[in-house]
């Protein structure tokens, strides 16, 4: 249990010193894709998703978000995506919404 939780510690640490640097880049992106269950050639782990963009989920296929300035995770299973600034609307799918701890400071001191 203290491995996993240190290791989400970390994964979040590095997503953000990836957005930080990132951020003069795509000023847009809102959220990294943490997992996917499928290989796909729109999305792919580590992506950086920005608002506004929108693709389908297969039935069953599940996508894992953080939200980089909400520090919010969402499990999506199924549907049509489209994302937001700090969450996502889902249209015929499932989502199971966390919080996470992250430090926000860090990744806005590049603004």
């Amino acid at each position: 249990m203290k491995i996993n939780h240190w290791l989400k510690r970390a994964y979040i640490a590095l997503c953000a010193v990836i957005f930080a640097v990132g951020a003069a880049q795509a000023s847009e992106d809102t959220a990294i894709v943490e997992s996917l269950t499928s290989d796909r050639q729109d999305i792919q782990e580590m992506d950086f998703l920005g608002s506004g963009q929108t693709f389908d989920l297969k039935k069953g296929e599940v996508l894992t978000l953080v939200y980089l300035n909400s520090c919010v995770q969402e499990v999506i299973t199924g549907g049509t995506v489209t994302i937001g600034a700090s969450k996502s609307l889902i249209v015929g799918g499932d989502v199971i919404i966390s919080a996470v701890k992250c430090d926000t400071d860090v990744m806005t001191a590049s603004e």
